[in-house]
Parts: structure tokens; sequence; C-alpha cells
């Protein structure tokens, strides 16, 4: 058996299964942050500005009603005037009294309707910046989606080739496999002449409880293991992390380029799993 093969033949599964949980991983957390955005969107509800015309004609009605009211209130306690020049007098004092009224109630509606406009301006602004990352969001999404189909299927290729036992084709057991051979603990998958093989460690191994899948629980001779399943938060962290940016400024809103970035080095890896399956690298095995 050629071992350096078995090798190269597991570092692609593994390279596969990887960047497809890497994917698929972070595509359901862009879901989430779509979700959220969705919402922001649903709930920042349309307005429009008041305008100022209606404001002055109720602040002139408001003035009025005033001043006819405190003119009732003088003539009841001062009486009936006695001559025009008090009726004079007294009309002035109310419609000064009315034009103050009128003219601290309507300060105090033009605060209140520039506090408005202002809520309205910074509203379209999270409408501006909620639609920005939803559409980075759906454009992201979809890349790794296809990327995600082009693993799958390679990977699926490889698997077809029967290598690996059916039983053992996923991350860990082929991680673990990988290690065994790497570290010289067996040199072949089945056991053979004396040799354990790495099926009968692995299950050993898995008897004892010793395959830990957590990355605070990993062993020493887990290595491998423990580097994929890092590299598999610390990728989803960092991708996750570059749409997420998006929402911290309005105003330097650009196209996100990791995620592109990073599907088109995903591509190069299928790219070079298809050129060793097509050249027939693992042609032994057929």
């Amino acid at each position: 058996m050629d071992q350096a093969m078995v090798q190269r033949y597991l570092q692609d599964i593994i390279d596969l299964e990887t960047r497809m949980k890497i994917a698929a991983n972070t595509y359901n957390r862009l879901t989430l942050v779509e979700e959220s955005q969705r919402l922001t969107l649903k709930s920042e509800a349309v307005k429009t500005s008041i305008s100022w015309g209606k404001i002055w004609k109720k602040i002139i009605i408001i003035g009025y009603l005033l001043a006819v009211v405190s003119a009732g209130i003088v003539f009841q306690l001062l009486g009936e005037p006695n001559d025009t020049q008090e009726i004079l007098l007294a009309l002035g004092a109310v419609a000064v009294l009315g034009i103050l009224a009128a003219f601290f109630i309507g300060n105090a509606k033009m605060e209140q309707n520039q506090k408005y406009c202002e809520d309205v301006i910074e509203m379209k602004k999270r409408k501006e910046q909620a639609g920005a990352v939803l559409a980075q969001i759906q454009f992201s999404k979809s890349q790794l989606k296809e990327t995600y189909k082009k693993c799958q299927l390679n990977l699926q290729k490889l698997y077809e080739l029967n290598v690996i036992t059916p039983k053992y084709r996923e991350l860990v057991p082929c991680a673990m496999f990988l290690e065994y051979l790497s570290t010289g603990r067996t040199h072949s998958l089945e056991a053979v002449q004396g040799d354990m093989g790495a099926y009968n460690l692995y299950e050993d191994e898995l008897y004892k409880k010793i395959i830990i899948n957590k990355l605070d629980q990993v062993l020493e001779n887990q290595k491998l293991l423990y580097q994929e399943l890092r590299k598999i938060n610390t990728n989803v962290e960092q991708l996750c992390g570059s749409v997420e940016r998006i929402e911290s400024s309005v105003n330097q809103i650009r196209k996100n380029t990791q995620i592109s970035a990073w599907c088109n080095m995903v591509t190069a890896v299928n790219t070079s799993v298809i050129r060793r399956i097509q050249e027939e690298y693992y042609k032994f095995y057929r």
C-alpha cells in the first residue's frame, strides 16, 4: 500500500470536509443576522415631517382662543369697562398674553418637530444600513452555498473511490486516521501482519471514549483533529465578522471581499482535488 498516497487522499477529504463545515456554519450564522436586519427594516415605520404651515395655523388658532378666553376672564374680574381707553388697554393686555402663550406653545412645538425630523433622518439611516447589510448577506450566502455544493460534489467523488470504508466517511475518523499514519502509530488503514491498522485503532479509542471532538477536551494524540476543529471555528468567526463589521458604519459600507476571497481559495482546493482524480492519482484503489 502506498502510504503517501493514502495520506494525500485523507488530507483531501479533511480539507473538503472542513471547508464544507465552515461554509455551512457561516451560512447559518449569516441567516440569523439576515433575520435581524429584516426585523429592522420591518419595524422602522416610514414617517414624514410635519408641514410648517400647519404648525403656524395651529399656533395662531391657539393664540386666538387664548386671547378670547383671557378677555372673558379679565372682563369678569374687572367688571364692565367704562370707556374706550379701558377697553383698548384690556384688549391689548389680553392680546399680549395670547401672543406670549402662542409663542411659548409654538416654540415647544418647533422643538418637538425638530426632534421628530432628527428621528426620521436617523431612522432612514438605519433602514439604509440594514438594507445594505441585508444585500451583502444575501450575496455572501449565495457564494457560500455554491462553495458548499462544489465541495460536496468533489467529496462524493473521493468517497466513491472506495479507499475508506463507508462507516468512516466523515471528518473526525479521517482526521484520526491521518494522525495515526503520519505519526507512525500504524502504517495502513486495515490490519496487516501484526499492524493493528487505523480502523482498529480508531475503534479501540472510540470504545475507550478517548476520541473527543471538543476543542477544550482534545487529547495529545488528536492534534490534527484539534487543528481542523479550531480552523472551523476561527474561519466562521472571521467570515461572519467581515459581514457584521458592515453594520458598524453607515457611511463606510463597502462590498465585502473576505468571503469572496475565501470562496476563491476553496475553489483552488477543489481544482487540485479534481485534477488528482482526473489524473488517476488514486488509481491503485480503482
